[in-house]
């Protein structure tokens, strides 16, 4: 059966180009709120031959999948000589970098918008342009290049083809996940005063999609009586993920005592628990950056080697994330 996917353009191609070093910047609301203006700003100040806000979407069919990228391109300009892409990047760098330090991702995005609205069309050729605005002092720099339609087929393809390599290891580790789930049985040999009626209420609240507040007593099981119908819900399709939420580290530490309950009886799982950055970082008296740690240096060219390490544990808490 064709497993159908979806995925934006920008995650596609943060997936599979992002390269370097991590810097970490405070963005907060007014940041984002500074980076739309940006955008828009630029946008308002194009000819009336531009067009902004355009929406492109493409179909990849394999034997295996049936993947659906889509985004939405920042402006697309129609001249005499032909059409233009045009993707604008907010930045809070003076705009002159970017002539020696091209981001990989943004040309990748520009890139990949490009093939989907040029092959749409049947076209030969299409220009890319990467607009960086910056910030604080409205400083506008413009890199542009032109492309041809199977150089761009290529590198596309190639994007497809790294993501499609990792969604089948994904869907393999689903078929062998759904499948321990529908042979998985209550991990107990009975239900405690009251915890089914808990458990088949969670259930049916996933299946209807709505929520549920219970009050329940100490000692019930609250913790397997959600987290059991939650899990069953996963391998009939109700829900892609669970989240489990909690205020205490006791509550944090039963979530992971019922999941590894449930996987002595043959569950097979993915689960991580988040610890805060504050309390896992390497280096916590240095800033983000690669002037200070040693670990943002490279950090990109790392990482997905680092996710398909991780990939092969079940069971992800501090210690194996850090390790």
């Amino acid at each position: 059966m064709t497993i159908a996917l979806n995925i934006s353009v920008r995650t596609l191609v943060e997936f599979a180009c992002r390269s370097g070093d991590l810097v970490v910047e405070f963005a907060g609301t007014a940041r984002t709120l500074e980076g739309i203006r940006g955008h828009q700003k630029v946008q308002r100040s194009r000819p009336d031959t531009y067009t902004a806000e355009v929406a492109v979407s493409h179909r990849f069919e394999t034997d295996r999948f049936s993947l659906k990228i889509s985004g939405r391109i920042d402006g697309v300009y129609q001249t005499d000589n032909g059409i233009t892409i045009d993707e604008i990047k907010t930045t809070t760098h003076d705009p002159d970098i970017f002539s020696q330090h091209q981001n990989p991702v943004h040309w990748a995005q520009a890139k990949t918008y490009a093939y989907i609205y040029a092959a749409e069309r049947g076209m030969g050729t299409i220009a890319v342009q990467l607009t960086y605005y910056q910030q604080r002092t409205g400083k506008i720099r413009e890199f542009r290049r032109t492309f041809g339609i199977r150089e761009l087929e290529t590198f596309f393809r190639d994007l497809v083809d790294r993501y499609l390599q990792w969604a089948e290891t994904i869907a393999q580790w689903c078929r062998t996940r759904d499948e321990s789930i529908q042979h998985m049985t209550f991990p107990f040999a009975r239900y405690r005063p009251g915890q089914r009626k808990m458990a088949v209420e969670v259930y049916r609240a996933i299946q209807d999609g709505r929520q549920l507040i219970a009050e329940a007593a100490t000692g019930i099981g609250k913790t397997m009586a959600v987290v059991f119908p939650a899990v069953k819900a996963l391998a009939e399709g109700l829900t892609a993920k669970i989240f489990y939420l909690t205020a205490r580290t006791t509550g944090r530490t039963a979530a992971q005592q019922a999941l590894d309950e449930l996987r002595r009886k043959g569950l097979k799982l993915k689960s991580v628990t988040l610890t805060a950055k504050d309390k896992i970082c390497f280096n916590p008296e240095s800033a983000c950056n690669p002037d200070e740690c040693e670990f943002a240096r490279g950090h990109f060219d790392r990482i997905v080697k680092a996710i398909r390490s991780a990939f092969s544990h079940d069971g992800l808490a501090r210690d194996s994330i850090q390790q």
